[in-house]
């Protein structure tokens, strides 16, 4: 070989590089000019002579690499940096072929990352340090330097047992997904995937600067094997790291909010043996993806784009069978799950789950409108307004505007028609529902809180035969009535609202309200649906005037203003208990504490 007096064997596992270094350490010569006689020589002569001596057989990939070496900075082999295990290399001084690939950070034998520097200086290795196993910088050797080896990590070292694979053609085959991919089609994949899971904000092609270096390898097949070794999930975890990372990207263009790695999968990675990286990016966009899909994808297969689940108001209810106009009032509601994006003309479009449409189908089409719930229930529009309104009846799609109609929800019309308390028999001194509300209930809240009544129980019912849903046939026993009415009544008149505790008082509305916001007054809340009111005891009333006092009630007793009554109060050392100013609670007019020593004070002077 090259005519060479001194030719070594070269060992199973050794690099063509490694090889050419001992050869020229064996004959007293330099790499460098034993690698310019190499590359000028015939290459059909040396492709013959490879062909006739049994030599390493990855050989093959590194001849061509060593002679006409690739222009592309992240290509499989790289002879600009020489990286080596210490423990190889003490069990035996050669070159191993894996340690050339770009990817190969850690040795599969012993666990340890790779160096590529002096133990001892920490000067990057020399083309001839391969050749004497020596730093040209500080002449220690590089087997016994005392350098520190850490173990290597997971991902990283999974990785570099695949290419180690790959390199040995043993006969071996890997049990995952990639097994069938050659060396160059494995580090195509995981070159691809750990950049651009690692490097996610760059549009730009794979040119990383010193790609063979450590510093940038370790990163990318670290981020490789996350995303390859639990296949199908970790590629998964990467794509919504990477969507993450660009979330202000067009959400809605795949292309953008995927980044490099959407044109990587479709165009460098097309290939027959790459299907299943197809396969699982296709199966994260149909379990993921809440933005629509082109029709004119053609990258993406078309089964996907056909069947995919989020898309337009419109062609989503002619796909359930919604009405379009109610399906647009509960997107824009946010009744279903919706997406929205805003162009910059303003127009805004809007996206649905075709999946929960699905499932608000069949209430949708048994929802009714008000003249509809009003005849099945059997009472009047009237009353039908005055329970949505109180919130025992809901709507789907909001309350509609005029010229609208109403979508009342079903499941709300079986809430309804709810009864707390059967009769077995038909009560003889009775009347029903509809007679009540028609001769005897005037207002909405008397109606209210008799439907909430028979709901509760306090009001036993008897239902007719066949008329379930139908509230306005319900009958009630009038003894059961006067009762119930009587102590309506007699809670009514026992408690005050916030309007008629200003009237009491003699203050404004708001001045009321800061008293019950302050729990100066205790007030009770009530719930009908989703009104809520606000009753203050009267006891509690005869509470608060026996405890404080208003300013306009010492002003009047003391026959001055409220703001020279503060004033005067104030200069004793007396502080309000509210107040416009800067008392604790805030209130529109002062509130003092009803003391003696107030009440002293404020006279003192008349």
């Amino acid at each position: 070989m090259l005519n060479l007096p001194v030719v070594p064997a070269p060992f199973e596992d050794e690099d063509l590089l490694g090889f050419l270094a001992r050869c020229a350490n064996s004959n007293a010569l330099t790499v460098a000019e034993l690698v310019r006689a190499f590359r000028s020589a015939s290459q059909t002569a040396m492709r013959s002579q490879f062909r006739e001596v049994e030599l390493p057989l990855i050989w093959g990939n590194q001849f061509d690499e060593l002679l006409h070496p690739s222009t592309r900075p992240a290509r499989a082999w790289t002879h600009r940096n020489r990286k080596f295990c210490p423990h190889c290399m003490i069990e035996a001084g050669y070159w191993r072929a894996s340690w050339c690939l770009m990817l190969a950070t850690c040795c599969p034998r012993h666990g340890i990352w790779l160096q590529e520097r002096c133990g001892s200086c920490g000067t990057t290795l020399s083309i001839e340090a391969m050749r004497c196993f020596r730093c040209d910088a500080c002449g220690k050797s590089l087997v016994d330097a005392d350098s520190a080896v850490q173990p290597a990590g997971r991902e990283a070292l999974w990785i570099v047992q695949q290419l180690t694979l790959r390199v040995a053609r043993s006969g071996e085959r890997s049990d995952h997904i990639t097994g069938d991919l050659t060396l160059s089609e494995f580090h195509e994949l995981a070159l691809r995937v750990g950049v651009r899971g690692s490097i996610v904000n760059t549009n730009k092609p794979l040119k990383l600067k010193e790609a063979g270096a450590l510093t940038v390898a370790i990163p990318i097949a670290e981020g490789a094997g996350r995303a390859l070794m639990n296949w199908p999930y970790g590629f998964e975890d990467m794509l919504g790291a990477i969507r993450e990372k660009r979330r202000n990207a067009s959400s809605w263009k795949m292309r953008e909010a995927m980044g490099p790695i959407y044109w990587d999968i479709y165009h460098y990675l097309k290939g027959p043996r790459f299907e299943f990286v197809r396969t699982a990016f296709e199966s994260y966009v149909r379990d993921h993806w809440e933005a629509p899909i082109a029709c004119r994808n053609r990258n993406i297969g078309l089964p996907l784009v056909r069947n995919h689940t989020w898309v337009a108001v419109c062609e989503a209810a002619k796909r359930s069978g919604v009405e379009p106009a109610l399906l647009k009032r509960m997107a824009k509601g946010r009744e279903i799950p919706t997406r929205e994006q805003t162009h910059k003309s303003g127009r805004c479009t809007r996206i649905v789950n075709l999946a929960s449409v699905g499932d608000y189908a069949g209430r949708v089409q048994q929802a009714m409108s008000a003249e509809q719930a009003a005849t099945h229930l059997g009472i009047s529009r009237k009353r039908i307004r005055q329970l949505l309104d109180a919130g025992l009846l809901a709507v789907l799609g909001g309350t509609p505007r005029a010229g609208q109609r109403w979508w009342i929800d079903p499941r709300s019309l079986d809430r309804c028609a709810h009864s707390g308390r059967k009769m077995a028999t038909e009560p003889k001194n009775s009347v029903s529902v509809t007679q009540l509300a028609k001769y005897t209930i005037a207002s909405a809240e008397s109606f209210v809180s008799l439907i909430s009544a028979i709901q509760t129980g306090e009001l036993p019912v008897w239902v007719p035969p066949g008329s379930k849903q139908e509230i306005g046939k319900w009958r009630l026993r009038k003894d059961n009535l006067v009762k119930w009415r009587a102590v309506t009544e007699e809670v009514r008149a026992s408690r005050l609202s916030v309007d008629d505790v200003a009237v009491q008082l003699g203050v404004k509305q708001e001045v009321a309200y800061a008293l019950v916001r302050a729990k100066l007054v205790p007030a009770t809340i009530d719930s009908a649906g989703r009104r809520v009111a606000q009753w203050v005891d009267i006891h509690a009333l005869s509470e608060f005037r026996e405890q404080y006092i208003l300013g306009t009630e010492l002003a009047a007793l003391a026959r001055t203003s409220p703001k020279q009554m503060a004033q005067r109060l104030k200069a004793c050392g007396i502080q309000p208990i509210a107040g416009p100013a800067s008392a604790p609670i805030f209130c529109r007019q002062y509130v003092w504490q009803r003391t003696p020593g107030v009440l002293s004070a404020a006279v003192a002077e008349t």
